[in-house]
């Protein structure tokens, strides 16, 4: 195990409690030992709850050697919840030498969680270095989530850049991998990166419920979005 650290609140136990009407300004930086895996988010690291109305404006950077999680808002999330109406503003970076990573917009490791009504402006920078050869299921990011599994986003915007550093086929402008979930309304802007989804993981994944958006005045107002 290693660092959990979120704007306002590190980790929450199974089935408790919903953070609601949050906010952080303030950066947030959560540096892994060796061999330490680090899970850290705007709002909280790692989530087994519900997050909603949240926002986070502060950059966040997370440095592992091994195994690193890093959100906008959740750091990691499971237990079937959901997070929803929240946006981010802060840029999202990882470094260190790393064997897997999950980096997102909003959410970095993603466990059968519904994403909706969200929206992330904040760039998103990949300097790690690959401790081991780069697989597809092992660096994943997006810039809403880094990866999906049975589960379902929906009314998501991504204007954050993806800048990465390392050849990896599992990065997308709304995720990195799409894996037997449902995506709907999912929009990106054009440039942000080259591909919406980075992966389809089954034969039956598709690209449908993502649009790639010309320019930033097709993008509805923030408020529309998360309330």
């Amino acid at each position: 195990s290693g660092p959990v650290a979120g704007g306002i609140v590190g980790q929450s136990s199974a089935n408790t409690g919903i953070i609601n009407a949050s906010c952080n300004t303030g950066t947030i930086q959560a540096n892994g030992k060796e061999n330490a895996e680090i899970s850290v988010g705007g709002i909280i690291g790692y989530s087994r709850g519900e997050v909603k109305n949240c926002y986070n404006t502060g950059n966040i950077n997370g440095k592992s050697n091994k195994d690193a999680k890093i959100g906008g808002i959740v750091g990691a999330a499971e237990q079937n919840k959901n997070v929803s109406y929240c946006y981010n503003t802060g840029e999202i970076k990882s470094e260190g030498s790393t064997s897997n990573l999950n980096q997102g917009g909003i959410i970095g490791w993603n466990y059968e969680n519904s994403i909706s009504n969200v929206f992330n402006f904040g760039n998103i920078n990949v300097q790690v270095q690959p401790m081991d050869e780069i697989k597809k299921d092992k660096f994943k990011t997006g810039g809403i989530a880094a990866g999906t599994l049975s589960y379902t986003i929906e009314n998501a915007y991504n204007i954050g850049d993806v800048i990465e550093n390392i050849e990896a086929e599992s990065i997308g402008s709304i995720v990195g991998q799409r894996w037997d979930s449902t995506l709907s309304n999912c929009n990106y802007l054009k440039g942000t990166y080259s591909k919406g989804i980075g992966i389809l993981y089954t034969s039956s994944d598709t690209e449908e419920g993502v649009t790639e958006l010309e320019d930033i005045s097709d993008f509805p107002d923030i408020l529309d979005v998360i309330n």
